[in-house]
């Protein structure tokens, strides 16, 4: 069963055996943490599930971490850049996720809320952009998106703008992967600081 949380918007799947049998219950989001109302064989269910059928995802269990951890998801074709972008984050205190195919991560992204996404950039992950895109506007903003690839150079604002990415860090430039990471993080940092604000003065 596919479940939208109506706090955060994020989706994400119960396995059918876990679900109770009766035609309402709660459960909370595994993402923020809202209780969920849920009323089975809702219309929107059978939608959404017709959607995850046509795209061929897979199912995903919600990944477990110890509460203030920063999660940040990889998915990279190029293992040795994966391997240094891995040793990197988790100098910066980062857990890593990754996923097998480019269906489990797109399973993975709407299931999950992850502090940092970094993509490849090329015509397999074009669903994985397609995904974030729709996003609302609220859980967008406050994931750091990331993509490497090398169809432009490193923070190209028009490549960031196609894309819809916070950042773009070109696979030209991997001598300095790890100073362009913490740019990167640098400038989400930078771009959330109104936002902040507005949130203290509600």
């Amino acid at each position: 069963m596919e479940i939208q949380c109506s706090n955060c918007n994020k989706r994400f799947k119960i396995p059918d055996e876990k679900v109770p049998n009766v035609s309402k219950f709660i459960v909370k989001c595994p993402a923020c943490g809202y209780k969920i109302r849920v009323e089975r064989n809702l219309p929107t269910e059978s939608k959404e599930s017709s959607i995850d059928q046509a795209l061929n995802l897979p199912s995903v269990e919600p990944e477990m971490h110890p509460p203030g951890s920063k999660v940040a998801f990889v998915f990279l074709k190029e293992k040795e850049l994966f391997d240094k972008l891995e040793k990197i984050l988790k100098e910066l205190g980062y857990i890593i996720s990754t996923a097998s195919n480019t269906q489990e991560a797109v399973a993975k992204i709407n299931l999950n809320r992850y502090n940092m996404i970094i993509i490849s950039d090329s015509p397999d992950t074009k669903m994985i952009f397609k995904e974030i895109e729709l996003w609302p506007g609220n859980l967008r903003r406050y994931i750091n998106v990331i993509a490497l690839g090398n169809l432009a150079k490193t923070f190209d604002p028009n490549r960031e703008f196609i894309l819809g990415v916070n950042s773009y860090i070109s696979t030209d430039d991997f001598e300095n992967i790890d100073t362009l990471i913490k740019n990167a993080i640098k400038r989400h940092e930078d771009f959330l600081i109104p936002w902040k604000f507005a949130q203290k003065d509600e």
